[in-house]
C-alpha cells in the first residue's frame, strides 16, 4: 500500500483482469476472488514485458499496467 509506507495489505481480490498483450507475462497465483492473507507474499504479481529494444519494452509495460484491472486492494502500479 503506497499510502501506508508500502506495507502489504490483506483482503479479497475482487477483480483481476490482466492485459491480453502477447508481449506481457504475469507471474502470479491470484485470480478474481482470491483472498490475500497475512501468510501471502506481499508481491502478488510480477509483470514482465518484452520488446525489440528497451524503449519498446518500457512502452509495452506502461500500456499493460494501464490495461490491467485489479480491484479490492491498494496497489503500487501508479508508483
Amino acid at each position: 500500500d503506497p499510502n501506508n509506507n508500502f506495507f502489504p495489505c490483506t483482503g479479497p481480490i475482487q477483480l483481476w483482469l490482466p492485459s491480453d498483450n502477447p508481449n506481457i507475462r504475469y507471474d502470479t497465483g491470484i485470480q478474481s476472488g482470491s483472498e490475500i492473507s497475512v501468510y501471502y507474499d506481499p508481491m502478488i504479481a510480477k509483470v514482465i514485458s518484452w520488446g525489440e529494444n528497451r524503449n519498446q519494452a518500457i512502452q509495452r509495460m506502461k500500456d499493460a499496467l494501464r490495461e490491467t484491472v485489479v480491484m479490492g486492494l491498494p496497489t503500487n502500479r501508479e508508483f
